[in-house]
């Protein structure tokens, strides 16, 4: 016998035309420990970054138990590749300040970007190195010719463990 208390769980009926909720208690033998849920969510956020992305809001649904372990895995990695994800991403942040504790990795790539006006980099460095708390994985990808603003806003990331640099012009004396 456990001395948990069971829980009802809010369950759709699709017996029923109106597909109310319908308050069930679930034996306690029926319920997925929540270690093998997070392993499953982990899993999830563990494919490649863009395939696996899709799935993880999608565990974010699941239940309200599997929320805060997806939304771990959902901004553990932050890649922003043009002013509208940029501008969509600090929106976010914004809002929810917290998120910004949860990015390990920030991965800025103009490969994508066909605006040609890279301003929005800047402007970017400018403000999430105060937002990302923890971020221990800097990565530059196919940036246009690296200004002096870099290297005055790289370093104010201060955890910083890896920095990587692809595909972008020369340094500016």
């Amino acid at each position: 016998m456990s001395l948990i208390p069971q829980q009802p769980y809010r369950v759709f009926s699709a017996m029923s035309a109106s597909y109310e909720p319908t308050e069930v208690m679930l034996p306690e033998r029926w319920r997925i420990p929540l270690e093998v849920c997070e392993k499953v969510i982990d899993e999830a956020g563990k494919t490649d970054w863009f395939e696996g992305y899709p799935t993880l809001p999608n565990c974010a649904l699941v239940c309200r138990a599997w929320t805060p372990r997806s939304r771990i895995r959902l901004f553990q990695v932050a890649n922003l590749t043009s002013e509208e994800g940029a501008s969509k991403f600090l929106a976010v942040l914004s809002i929810s300040p917290e998120y910004g504790q949860l990015v390990r990795t920030l991965y800025i790539d103009c490969s994508n970007d066909d605006t040609g006006s890279h301003g929005w980099i800047y402007q970017a460095l400018r403000i999430l190195p105060s937002l990302l708390t923890n971020v221990e994985e800097l990565g530059y990808q196919h940036l246009p010719t690296l200004h002096t603003l870099f290297h005055v806003l790289s370093p104010k990331f201060t955890t910083i463990k890896s920095l990587w640099i692809t595909q972008a012009n020369a340094f500016l004396d």
